[in-house]
């Protein structure tokens, strides 16, 4: 089984409101994925939309299923949630057979994502 001392990590640049697939598949049987840590860049100047869901597929995200959703008014900075990692409390999970999905409303915010499947 895999624990919270395996932490993995995901990097994808959002484009569009159009949820992507981030390449962490599904979420195995009888887990749960734990999400640790969320951290954004952006290269445009904007107030930026980033919407993180569990979808049924990669590529799902719907008003039931979203996990977090949350606006940055950012001029070319990053932003952490929370202010460092910590396995021991998640921000939210992802149930099993379920696909860890999002999208964001500016064209370019690199998406980093810690967790691990528990």
């Amino acid at each position: 089984m895999v624990r919270k001392h395996d932490i993995r990590t995901v990097c994808k640049l959002l484009t569009t409101l159009v949820p992507v697939d981030l390449g962490a598949g599904a979420v195995p049987p009888g887990m749960k994925r734990w999400v640790t840590f969320l951290k954004t860049q952006t290269e445009v100047a904007a107030t930026s939309r980033i919407v993180v869901g569990s979808g049924v597929t990669a590529t799902d995200i719907t008003m039931a299923n979203v996990r977090f959703d949350q606006w940055f008014n950012v001029a070319l900075e990053g932003h952490e949630i929370p202010d460092s990692p910590n396995p021991d409390y998640p921000l939210f999970s992802i149930a099993e057979n379920r696909y860890l999905t999002a999208c964001a409303s500016a064209t370019s915010i690199s998406l980093f994502i810690q967790y691990y499947d528990e």
